[in-house]
C-alpha cells in the first residue's frame, strides 16, 4: 500500500547577507524601488508598488529579503511622510535632499523615469556610504509625529505669507490706477488683506507652538541669537533635528547648503555662488535674518563691517554673515548655552 504523498512546505529563501542599497522614487499614487549591491549590480529590478497600506506592505516584504539593507528616498511632501511612517524602525533609512540627488544623478542617466530615478537614488546612497560615511548620518530619517506636524505647519505658514504678499501687490496696483472701478475693488482687497493678515498671524502662532512641542530647549536657544526670529528658529528645529548628527559647523553648513560653491573650468575660475541644495525657504529666511544680524548682532556686525571695509560688496558680506549665523547656531546647540557676544 502506497503512502499518501505529503506536500513539502517550501522554506523561505535565506536573506541576502551582502550590503545592499535600495533607492525609492515616491509618487502621489505609487512608488518605484530598486536594489543594488555594493558593486553597483542590480539585485532587485525596478518594481512599482501602490502608495497604499497593501502596496507598502508588499514593498516591505520585497525588501525583507535583504539582511543588510540601506534605504534612501527623496522627500516629496505628503508621499514621503506616508513612506517614512510605514518604514519607521528600519535601521538604515535615509532622506536625501532632492538637489543633492539631481546634481549627482546628471552624470548617471539622461533618462527621466521613475525606474531611472530609483536607480540613481540607490547609486547615490551607495556612493555616499562608501566614500562619505560620516556625511550619511546627516540624512538619517525616522518618523516623528511632532516633527511631521512642524513640517506641515511650516508649509501652511509659508503659503499664508505668500497669500498676504500677493494681496499687498494687488492693493498697491489698485492704488495707482485711475480706473473708476478701482475704488470698489480697493474696498474688496482691503477686506481680503485684513483676513490674510489674521490667517498669517494664526499660522505663525501654530508654527511657534509646534516648534516648542518638537524641541522647546532648542527653539529657545536659537531665539537667543540676535537675527534669528520665531519663524527661522522653527525652520532650523525642523531641518537640523539632532545636532549630534553633525561633527562640525562646516558639516552643518554643507547640509543646509549655506556655503559658497566654487566653479572652475580649466584655468577659468568663476565667481562662487551659494550652493543650490538645501531648503530654499530656510535659506531665504537666513538671508533676511543675516541682514538683521548685520545690524543688531555684535559678532555679525563686526564681521560685516570688516568685510565691507576690505572692499567686499554688501551682498557678499551678507553671505558671510549667513555662514556666521550657522556657526553660532552650531555652537549654542552643541554646548547648550545661550548666545553670548564673545562667541567667535
Amino acid at each position: 500500500m502506497s503512502r499518501p504523498h505529503h506536500r513539502q512546505r517550501r522554506r523561505p529563501p535565506s536573506p541576502i547577507a551582502e550590503p545592499c542599497f535600495a533607492g525609492v522614487d515616491l509618487g502621489r499614487d505609487s512608488l518605484t524601488l530598486t536594489v543594488i549591491n555594493h558593486c553597483g549590480d542590480t539585485v532587485l529590478p525596478p518594481t512599482e508598488y501602490a502608495m497604499s497600506p497593501a502596496g507598502l506592505k508588499k514593498a516591505k516584504a520585497a525588501l525583507a529579503a535583504f539582511a543588510d539593507l540601506a534605504i534612501a528616498y527623496e522627500p516629496t511632501g505628503n508621499p514621503s511622510g506616508i513612506f517614512l511612517k510605514a518604514f519607521d524602525g528600519h535601521e538604515k533609512l535615509f532622506e536625501i535632499n532632492g538637489r543633492v540627488i539631481r546634481s549627482r544623478s546628471l552624470s548617471m542617466t539622461q533618462t527621466k523615469t521613475d525606474a531611472a530615478d530609483a536607480r540613481a537614488i540607490a547609486q547615490i546612497l551607495r556612493d555616499i556610504t562608501l566614500t562619505e560615511p560620516k556625511r550619511l548620518e546627516q540624512y538619517r530619517a525616522a518618523w516623528c509625529e511632532r516633527r511631521a506636524n512642524l513640517t506641515l505647519l511650516a508649509t501652511e505658514y509659508a503659503e499664508r505669507a505668500e497669500d498676504l504678499r500677493r494681496i499687498k501687490v494687488r492693493a498697491d496696483y489698485l492704488r495707482s490706477t485711475p480706473a473708476p472701478a478701482a475704488r470698489q475693488l480697493r474696498r474688496r482687497v482691503t477686506a481680503d488683506l485684513s483676513a490674510a493678515l489674521k490667517a498669517q498671524q494664526q499660522a505663525k502662532r501654530e508654527l511657534v507652538q509646534a516648534a516648542k512641542q518638537c524641541n522647546a530647549e532648542m527653539f529657545e536657544l536659537l531665539l537667543s541669537i540676535p537675527g534669528i526670529g520665531d519663524v527661522m528658529a522653527a525652520a532650523l528645529v525642523r531641518e537640523i533635528g539632532d545636532i549630534r548628527k553633525f561633527e562640525s559647523a562646516d558639516a552643518l553648513k554643507g547640509f543646509l547648503g549655506v556655503y559658497p560653491a566654487r566653479r572652475q573650468s580649466g584655468k577659468t575660475e568663476y565667481r562662487a555662488r551659494l550652493a543650490r541644495h538645501g531648503n530654499a525657504r530656510l535659506k531665504a529666511a537666513l538671508f533676511m535674518g543675516a541682514q538683521s544680524a548685520a545690524r543688531h548682532n555684535p559678532v555679525c556686525h563686526a564681521l560685516f563691517q570688516r568685510l565691507v571695509a576690505k572692499g567686499k560688496k554688501p551682498i557678499v558680506a551678507i553671505g558671510a554673515v549667513m555662514r556666521k549665523l550657522i556657526q553660532l547656531v552650531y555652537g549654542i546647540l552643541k554646548n547648550k548655552q545661550p548666545f553670548q557676544s564673545n562667541f567667535a
